[in-house]
């Protein structure tokens, strides 16, 4: 078996459909990067803040305009030296009363004669109080140079709520949270192109060791059957598309048509693995067959789980196999007819009796050849093949079977594996159907289309 793991494992919808189910991990991925990138550039950059002012400065000696600009011209050029004077530092942290840590700068705006003050400090309480207090105790260490000069607050300090300026990491944080988010995107797309699973009706047929009988499309259960928590859907029914229901009945056809060239009578479904929608295909299978006027019985051959009653309503006296196997009741007490199908089913017990009943192989194969000598067909639903060795047991019984093939759900090799186990113990293999499979977006080539262009 020598497969490349990407022919025909890729399907543009699929990848869609995985990304937003794992959407929250796109989500999560850039929650992580803006936490990151927060906490790292608040470990590696100190944040400073500033406080501001604005003063006016007048001569005392005139009230000339160009007076009060020269003023304000010389007072800037020393203003600086005064506010980073010992003297004035010392008058601070004896009017707030701790130590501050900051600088404290003043420039005149050009052309006014209008004074800015600036306290920078990587506490913005700090920042604050050094500016109130410079301004408050400037005139105790300065007389001698504002002298000529009246200083006057025009705009008070203002308190910072935000750094003066953004850590360098932060201004790139919006670009590389997109990037987080799109690297986890590029991370699903490689989980979800190296899980080898069939994505595709194409990929398929060269992924898969037999021939492709049919594809059944995924049919989206009805409010009414949300509503119940089931999600079965049986052709002829209420809750079936005419899609849905032609597509089952091609892929009879074709298992039908398999059965009269190998003049083979007992058909086993199975599935590698659980959840891929086998006891739904059996029993619709056993439903077209029945409508071509056969005479089609339906086995639950799920010792381990049996699942037939969930898809229709058993009546409280039906008969089970394990009932056959124990003596308590004759085959024809214990098969049921469906009216509304028109077919024979043979249910099967639940629980203890279920697994007592799966270890007598002679009796099972006395009821099974008496019900291949009075159907037309007899169909067995048996467990998985993965998951116990009752459908082995069956294998060896049947004369054909047929693999159910969930979309995107069972490692490729394992399915494989079971059609080689099924050759080993049967000596015939049908094929493949291909349940619930969703079309590919764009294929023009109709090999996934369910309406009446064509069926796979």
């Amino acid at each position: 078996m020598n497969q490349k793991i990407t022919d025909g494992s890729f399907s543009i919808r699929g990848f869609v459909m995985e990304v937003l189910s794992n959407f929250w991990m796109v989500i999560f991925a850039g929650a992580i990067a803006y936490l990151g990138l927060t906490g790292i550039s608040g470990l590696v950059e100190d944040p400073l803040y500033e406080s501001k002012a604005t003063m006016v400065i007048s001569s005392k000696e005139s009230y000339s305009s160009i007076t009060s600009l020269q003023t304000a011209s010389q007072m800037a050029a020393v203003f600086s030296e005064v506010f980073q004077s010992e003297s004035l530092k010392e008058n601070i942290i004896q009017d707030v009363g701790e130590e501050m840590e900051g600088d404290i700068t003043c420039r005149q705006i050009e052309s006014t004669n209008l004074l800015s003050l600036t306290a920078v400090s990587g506490n913005p309480r700090h920042a604050y109080l050094m500016l109130c207090s410079a301004i408050d105790n400037y005139g105790a260490v300065s007389g001698y140079v504002f002298g000529q000069a009246n200083l006057l607050v025009l705009t008070p300090p203002d308190v910072p709520t935000e750094p003066m300026k953004q850590a360098t990491l932060l201004t790139y944080r919006k670009y590389l949270i997109p990037a987080a988010m799109l690297f986890m995107i590029f991370i699903i797309a490689l989980l979800y192109l190296f899980r080898f699973t069939v994505k595709t009706t194409r990929g398929a047929r060269k992924q898969l060791d037999g021939n492709v009988l049919g594809t059944i499309p995924y049919e989206k259960p009805s409010l009414k059957r949300r509503r119940k928590g089931a999600a079965k859907h049986l052709i002829g029914g209420a809750s079936s598309t005419m899609a849905f229901s032609e597509s089952v009945r091609r892929a009879a056809q074709a298992i039908q048509q398999h059965m009269e060239r190998k003049e083979a009578k007992v058909l086993l479904v199975t599935s590698a693995i659980p959840n891929e929608g086998k006891t739904m295909t059996a029993a619709n299978i056993a439903i077209s067959l029945a409508e071509k006027k056969a005479k089609v019985l339906l086995i639950d051959g799920d010792f381990l789980n049996p699942s037939m009653e969930t898809m229709f309503e058993k009546r409280e006296d039906a008969g089970t196999i394990s009932d056959v196997i124990a003596g308590v009741r004759k085959l024809g007490e214990a098969v049921s007819y469906d009216r509304k199908y028109r077919f024979f089913k043979l249910y099967q017990d639940d629980g203890g009796r279920g697994r007592t009943a799966a270890g007598d192989h002679g009796k099972i194969e006395s009821i099974l050849e008496t019900c291949r000598r009075e159907m037309d067909y007899v169909i067995v639903d048996s467990s998985p093949i993965t998951v116990s060795a009752d459908a082995e047991m069956w294998m060896g019984l049947a004369d054909t079977a047929v693999l159910v093939v969930r979309q995107d759900w069972a490692d490729v090799r394992v399915i494989n594996d079971a059609v080689d186990m099924i050759w080993q113990n049967t000596g015939d293999f049908g094929g493949f159907v291909l349940n619930a499979f969703e079309p590919e977006w764009g294929d023009s080539s109709g090999s996934q289309s369910y309406g009446y262009e064509r069926y796979a």
